[in-house]
């Protein structure tokens, strides 16, 4: 037979989409990948009336064939950033239509807004296509994931779901994956694979007029539901307006880790295993959406203290008689402490000999001394076998431990059970990662963690785990050994997505668990001389503000304090979208902000809006150093611009951050350029000494650092002795004169200076 004569589009569709050599064989290959391509572009181009019965079969014979792996013949999705998909040409869509629907889906509140659209109209987004707005009433479920189709005439591109609202956009035509959160290729193979293997049902479902069958609340990892997922779903379950309109609320089998019944009493709601959803899409003609706020909102979340106290207050009013009564169990005890155990492999090796060592050391300063044993944490719906290793491992606990020591062992309980029966606890011994999360991301309480070094790592690194209590300790690295190469048991959503990540395999961020050695002495030690505080758990009374002046140190000094802080820090600077300035923090609770380090520029006496006890740290540096760095800064500024760069028409313009900038910004205070007095720098003087606990000197930044850990408590292995030089200055820019101009400008500056370096010396901070 022939090879069939495709039209122009439909050529430039077959080129993007399909191998020249499939990885198949078979005597008609090339015939039937031109008629797949045809029926899948008549399809997503919604020219759905020319599919044949001859487009049919050939997909039916052409997937077989390919052992139901579109992979072995279609071309991997080429993954782009947003910047790189505005500037791509393959992209048939209009840029700036582009750009106005990117900025839709990564709208903080898009999750909402768009399943308030889906609940009360129909759903729609801006087009990228034409001023038409694109619409959808079909979703397809693959691999966990929902994948939204959006069209506009003859065009259409899929929103894909599965943390957020909006993962990331897929355009059929360029086969281009536009990542906003996280995105594969290998997701757009899933869909694909989904697509093909039942065209001829998808065929109908999309010509059919589809209603919106229920929400999905689901994801494979605990963290993103109760992070994401939950928070955006309370929103839009406490509106009144919107409430009525929920048709039923789903959860995928096996990650169902809590009752939604519980949570939404007057919401329907199910449990669905794997393909449930697609054929109840297509045998009933409705289609899902998934509800989820983006993970980098997570830190500027306002909400989290509202969100527990309604899961808490749920939880309180639906606890079992059982629960209760195992409770009271251990009321008595003091004190009680959460052990989390982990019967993978990638986990802490000797954890039977090394809790019941520390437990057993316990009992002899504690007499009333109880413990919960916890396990993973898995859904309702998973099979008992997975639980089956962490069972062994609290025996085997038990049985070592001093008769004295009551125990009690909620591995077999539900999410209920255990978060009431946990609240109680005084500390927790147990994983940094998941392990830990209702103990310590939920119920805040203080504990000790371990994790393997690479994973402790990159978890510090990219925030990958909440600990809001400021008394966790982490396990230093001096204390754990990485026992051999890791094996990829998870993925979570990456702070940084690197674009290395583009392969069809590889996912958006790969957590690479290693099984680690911790001896069992060492880990008592280090335990014993941070209980007291422990136990005491003190929280902070005032709001710390934290100081980067422009030039005053290196940026790279926030990934250190991101780390040390695990990953509480709260950055403010007028570049960043938000939080600009301190006003924009007076919606957020006075817990929330305690929990944080309010890090960034901003003024001394800018606090005030927040109404609330603070106090300040501040990075410092050479004064003449750091202005020169900032005229540098606007003379490559100017240039780029075609604006005169030299030294006097800077200095003209009167920018005041040349002027005694710590001066101005410690005080509190403005004046004139060049109009600074001395009692500006009294002030800043009489502010730095009251309300400053601390300062760092760049030109002391090993001292500085030691310092800084020593008032926070924070593990000093985290900081470098220094930090790059990144910012030379070219010397040869600055004539004699223009250095006597600047060092008046930095003249009650240097006074400051001198006294912040013997505050330093003296340990006055």
């Amino acid at each position: 037979m022939p090879i069939p004569t495709l039209t122009k589009p439909s050529r430039y569709f077959t080129d993007s989409h399909f191998l020249p050599k499939p990885a198949i064989s078979l005597p008609d290959g090339p015939r039937l990948q031109l008629i797949a391509a045809e029926a899948l572009y008549y399809f997503f181009s919604n020219q759905t009336e020319k599919i044949s019965d001859r487009h049919h079969k050939g997909i039916k014979t052409l997937f077989a064939a390919a052992k139901k792996n579109s992979g072995a013949f279609m071309v991997p999705a080429t993954v782009l950033t947003a910047s790189e998909a505005m500037q791509a040409e393959n992209l048939a869509v209009s840029k700036p239509r582009l750009a106005r629907l990117l900025g839709q889906c990564r709208h903080e509140h898009f999750a909402e807004q768009c399943v308030a659209t889906a609940l009360t109209s129909n759903l729609s987004l801006m087009s990228p296509f034409s001023d038409n707005r694109a619409s959808c009433q079909e979703s397809y479920e693959a691999d966990g994931m929902n994948y939204l189709r959006f069209t506009d005439g003859q065009q259409c591109f899929f929103v894909l779901q599965g943390v957020s609202s909006a993962d990331s956009l897929y355009f059929p035509e360029g086969n281009s994956l536009i990542c906003l959160v996280q995105a594969t290729a290998s997701e757009v193979r899933h869909l694909q694979n989904h697509l093909l293997g039942e065209f001829h049902k998808v065929l109908a479902y999309a010509q059919g007029s589809n209603k919106l069958a229920g929400l999905i609340a689901s994801h494979s990892l605990p963290e993103h539901f109760y992070y994401e997922i939950l928070p955006a779903l309370l929103t839009v379950y406490q509106n009144p307006q919107l409430r009525p309109h929920i048709p039923g609320l789903v959860m995928r089998k096996g990650q169902d880790f809590i009752d939604l019944k519980l949570l939404f009493p007057n919401c329907p709601s199910s449990v669905l295993g794997a393909g449930e959803m697609s054929r109840q899409a297509f045998s009933t003609q409705r289609w899902f959406i998934h509800i989820g706020n983006a993970p980098q909102q997570r830190s500027l979340y306002k909400y989290y203290d509202a969100v527990n106290r309604y899961l808490f207050k749920q939880i309180n009013n639906h606890v079992s008689h059982e629960a209760q009564a195992k409770a009271v169990q251990m009321e008595d005890c003091y004190p009680l402490i959460w052990i989390g155990v982990a019967g993978q492999k990638n986990a802490w090796q000797e954890q039977v000999d090394g809790y019941s060592y520390i437990l057993n050391q316990l009992i002899a300063r504690y007499p009333r001394l109880g413990v919960i044993i916890d396990g993973q944490i898995l859904a309702a719906s998973a099979k008992k076998a997975h639980r089956t290793a962490d069972y062994r491992l609290a025996e085997a606990i038990r049985k070592r431990l001093h008769p004295d020591i009551l125990t009690l062992s909620v591995i077999d309980e539900n999410t209920t059970t255990k978060l009431f029966i946990a609240a109680n606890i005084d500390f927790f011994i147990g994983s940094f990662a998941t392990g830990s999360l209702y103990v310590s991301g939920l119920l805040s309480k203080p504990g000790i963690a371990h994790l393997g070094n690479a994973e402790a790592r990159q978890a510090l690194e990219e925030t990958l785990y909440n600990h809001p209590n400021p008394n966790v300790y982490l396990l230093p690295k001096a204390y754990v050994k990485d026992k051999r190469a890791g094996s990829v048991l998870k993925t979570l959503w990456k702070k940084s997505m690197a674009m290395s990540l583009k392969t069809a395999q590889q996912p958006a961020s790969a957590i690479i668990e290693h099984p680690y050695s911790i001896e069992k002495k060492a880990f008592y030690r280090y335990i014993e001389a941070r209980l007291d505080k422990v136990l005491l758990n003190p929280q902070n009374t005032k709001i710390r503000f934290f100081i980067e002046p422009s030039f005053s140190i290196n940026p790279a000094v926030r990934h250190y304090l991101t780390m040390a802080s695990h990953g509480n820090l709260l950055e403010v600077f007028p570049t960043l979208p938000f939080p600009k300035n301190l006003t924009d923090l007076a919606e957020f609770s006075e817990t929330y902000l305690k929990q944080h380090i309010i890090y960034g520029l901003f003024t001394f006496g800018s606090q005030q809006i927040l109404n609330r006890p603070s106090e300040f740290m501040v990075w410092l540096g050479d004064p003449l150093r750091r202005v020169q760095q900032h005229i540098l800064l606007f003379a490559k500024n100017a240039e780029r611009m075609h604006q005169a760069c030299d030294m006097a028409t800077i200095l003209k313009a009167e920018h005041k951050s040349l002027d005694n900038y710590y001066t101005r910004l410690i005080s509190g205070l403005d004046a004139p350029f060049g109009k600074c007095t001395e009692t500006m720098l009294n002030t800043a003087l009489g502010n730095m000494a009251q309300y400053f606990v601390f300062i760092g000197i760049n030109e002391q930044q090993k001292l500085s650092f030691d310092r800084l850990c020593t008032l926070m408590d924070w593990e000093r292995s985290l900081f470098p002795d220094s930090l790059p030089n990144t910012q030379a200055i070219d010397t040869d820019a600055f004539s004699e004169d223009h250095l006597e101009q600047l060092n008046a400008l930095c003249v009650f500056d240097y006074r400051l200076y001198k006294a912040a370096l013997a505050m330093a010396r003296g340990a006055v901070l």
